[in-house]
């Protein structure tokens, strides 16, 4: 199995057996950072443009995501509600006028960072 499936694959295996998912609790960059899976208004996610300088929006993969709604992992944000991974999935939750969205809470434990 891929790196890039697992996460969804556990993401599954949890729904199916309604377990939370453990999370990693790491960040891309091996900075540990405490997880915990939540879910959230949709309406409350922050997105800021500046922290996605690079995004490639993709519409048909919305589109894609929101016929498969309940098998996506969860988006990542901040303790500040600040979208920092996710945008494909946040947009399809947006798309089908969700209510709420299940979340990856990131803490930082040191200051800096958004």
């Amino acid at each position: 199995m891929s790196q890039d499936t697992q996460p969804m694959t556990k993401f599954i295996l949890a729904q199916k057996h309604k377990k939370s998912i453990p999370p990693s609790g790491k960040s891309g960059h091996g900075t540990p950072y405490p997880t915990e899976i939540e879910t959230r208004k949709v309406s409350d996610i922050i997105f800021r443009e500046d922290l996605y300088p690079r995004i490639n929006k993709d519409p048909q993969l919305v589109q894609r995501y929101a016929e498969n709604i309940e098998v996506l992992p969860p988006i990542q944000i901040n303790q500040d509600n600040i979208l920092i991974d996710g945008w494909h999935r946040w947009t399809a939750y947006r798309k089908l006028n969700s209510e709420d969205i299940p979340d990856d809470v990131k803490t930082r434990l040191h200051g800096g960072g958004f």
